[in-house]
């Protein structure tokens, strides 16, 4: 079966649109997943009467729990890397069917607003990631204060 420029182009469009809600939804499940483990975490501390934290018992826990955090915010950085590839490819398609351009399919307006123009740029800040990144870094911060205040 042989397809059409214009055919392959829209497969290919939508393709890389799906693999964008995949890593969004990739995302979410890792912000979710982190604060799932924190609060696990500072539960067991918090709940258990029982545990006697010793110094070196401390030190282990914080280094883990800076262990686990920047392994997340590596994993956090991977992810974004190949989501910016894929918007920066959505983006050239964007361009090439006119919905940055003013008039193109609407009178006085283009489909998308100009700010959507960075998409896949280095300039552009994908939500998702930054609250990973803020939340891997608050997530550990409170562990790590959990463990030296109980």
């Amino acid at each position: 079966m042989k397809l059409g420029k214009k055919e392959l182009m829209f497969r290919v469009y939508d393709n890389m649109h799906q693999e964008m809600r995949e890593f969004r939804t990739t995302m979410s499940k890792l912000i979710f997943g982190l604060g799932a483990v924190f609060l696990a975490f500072a539960g067991l501390l918090i709940t258990n009467e029982n545990i006697i934290i010793t110094m070196e018992k401390r030190i282990l826990a914080s280094s883990l729990v800076v262990a686990f955090s920047f392994l997340v915010i590596c994993i956090t950085r991977v992810l974004e890397k190949y989501f910016l590839d894929i918007a920066m490819v959505i983006n050239q398609f964007d361009r090439l069917f006119g919905l940055h351009d003013v008039d193109t399919y609407i009178q006085n307006e283009a489909v998308f607003p100009s700010h959507w123009q960075n998409f896949g740029s280095q300039n552009w800040r994908e939500p998702v990631f930054q609250a990973a990144y803020w939340l891997s870094l608050v997530f550990g911060l409170l562990a790590i204060a959990c463990v030296w205040i109980i």
